[in-house]
């Protein structure tokens, strides 16, 4: 996330990684406020590679598949940065992730956000 950078500095940033540009600090605080769940989201992965190797994942394996789907998910948003999809709508019908989706939603988990 960039500032008000400077040119030089952004050309510098987009070699490296991409960059979000915020062009007001009232963005900026809000954005930044976000960054208060990553170690929710980074708990939520290690509470996921537990549970798989609880029930005999080896670890390489747990490991990798969490890597990577968290990695897919991250691809998949990408391609429509609008966020213009709900839950239900990459969930199979009666399927696990449809039952996940009501399960969170029941129990209100975003209610803090």
């Amino acid at each position: 996330m960039l500032y008000n950078p400077y040119k030089s500095v952004t050309d510098i940033i987009e070699h490296i990684d991409t960059s979000v540009i915020v062009e007001n600090e009232k963005n900026l605080q809000t954005l930044w406020v976000l960054t208060c769940l990553i170690a929710p989201f980074c708990d939520l992965w290690q509470t996921l590679n537990n549970w798989a190797q609880s029930n005999a994942v080896e670890v390489s394996v747990a490991d990798k598949y969490v890597m990577e789907l968290f990695s897919a998910l991250a691809c998949f948003t990408r391609k429509d940065a609008s966020f213009n999809f709900e839950g239900k709508e990459v969930s199979t019908l009666n399927g696990l992730n449809q039952q996940g989706y009501e399960n969170y939603y029941e129990h209100d988990v975003n209610a803090a956000y």
